[in-house]
């Protein structure tokens, strides 16, 4: 038997139509496409289903033993999406008893998953759907500002760019053009540095738990929005002393050197705010496991003692004195002049400092966890009375 295979793999099916794949049959995949389309009429996955189900009648006219399925992955596409079609695909095949299968999509996205159909099944064909008015100006003109419309693409290019020209028109504004070019560089830098680690992700996870902490009245609200604050501050600072500097007698790297230098302890203050106003919303609403987050704090610190030291390190390696703010006028700055020496040696204490602090952390976890299965434990003891 055949196999008329649709793929969506960003789950638009369930995320705007609430149809849960797999869908066997052509009753069931002409109903998909009709509730997809009244969900989204522009939603491109319509066209590949209604292909699909067209690819399935002219195999049915020629008296083809052939079937028809659709199978939704992910909004999260990638592994968890794929693994979610490569389920969705063994249970089409043990339902279908298909031998070969040909592959229906609307883009080359959808087909990034045919090596996972190919290790199952027999692959006969491809066939990729594209809509014929896209060929035209206007229409790609459409398409383009639907596509600036989408959420995902619009959090990976509309707010960098945005970010970027703010950036400019500030250090336009202040007559410092040259350090714009800095600025920007690093940001441009820190954000393929996140794209390519997959650290959005963790920062996604962020700005969801400061809402999700907004709407559910919890502390950490405040306390991200106090870190939120200390770390505009440190950034500010950081900036304003890298801004006094002569960029050509410092560089790039002695400039964020001093940068790191300034606005370290900021964002450390930032950082531990933050973890403990996560550590009270936890031990309030689920104290068994708060003790997974008693050791954020030590690890903050820890990380902002090594980058503090190492910034003093290369400042005293490329023979720059190390700026400090005159506490009587931010905008004042004397120095401090570091050896070499004295900087490799601030460097290996401050690395041993952060691990003893990181193990402090550690070990304040681990006595926090054994108490709570201690007192879980003595919980679960049957009473003299339940004998």
């Amino acid at each position: 038997m055949k196999l008329v295979l649709c793929i969506d793999r960003d789950n638009d099916l369930g995320s705007k139509a609430h149809i849960e794949g797999p869908v066997i049959g052509r009753s069931e995949n002409l109903n998909a496409a009709l509730q997809l389309g009244l969900a989204d009429p522009e939603d491109s996955d319509i066209n590949a289903i209604f292909e699909g189900i067209r690819v399935y009648d002219d195999l049915k006219k020629r008296a083809t033993d052939v079937e028809i399925a659709s199978i939704s992955g992910n909004e999260e596409v990638g592994l968890k999406s794929d693994q979610t079609l490569a389920d969705q695909l063994d249970l089409v095949l043990k339902k279908v008893n298909a031998t070969s299968v040909i592959i229906v999509s609307d883009g080359a996205e959808d087909e990034f998953v045919l090596p996972i159909v190919q290790s199952r099944v027999k692959l006969d064909a491809v066939k990729r759907v594209v809509i014929r008015q896209s060929e035209s100006l206007e229409s790609t003109y459409y398409t383009i500002k639907r596509l600036f419309e989408d959420p995902k693409i619009a959090s990976t290019i509309l707010i960098p760019i945005g970010l970027i020209l703010i950036l400019y028109a500030l250090f336009s504004f202040a007559q410092y053009p040259q350090g714009a070019l800095i600025v920007i560089s690093a940001f441009i830098g820190v954000f393929l540095l996140f794209r390519g680690l997959g650290l959005d992700h963790v920062l996604e996870g962020i700005a969801q738990s400061i809402k999700s902490s907004f709407y559910g009245g919890n502390i950490s609200f405040v306390t991200y929005v106090a870190a939120f604050a200390l770390a505009i501050i440190g950034t500010a600072q950081g900036i304003i002393t890298a801004l006094s500097l002569n960029f050509a007698a410092y560089g790039g790297l002695l400039t964020a050197a001093v940068f790191i230098d300034t606005s370290a302890w900021w964002f450390v203050g930032a950082g531990v705010i933050a973890a403990i106003g996560r550590l009270i919303d936890a031990y309030l609403s689920d104290p068994k496991h708060a003790w997974r987050y008693w050791g954020f704090p030590f690890f903050i610190f820890a990380t902002g003692l090594i980058f503090w030291s190492a910034s003093v390190l290369i400042l005293a390696l490329g023979g720059k004195p190390v700026p400090v703010v005159n506490p009587a006028d931010a905008i004042i700055q004397t120095s401090r002049t570091i050896e070499v020496i004295t900087g490799f040696q601030l460097l290996m204490f401050s690395v041993a400092g952060a691990i003893i602090i990181a193990l402090t952390g550690i070990a304040i976890s681990s006595v926090v966890k054994r108490g709570e299965e201690s007192s879980v434990a003595q919980h679960d003891l049957p009473r003299p009375s339940d004998k």
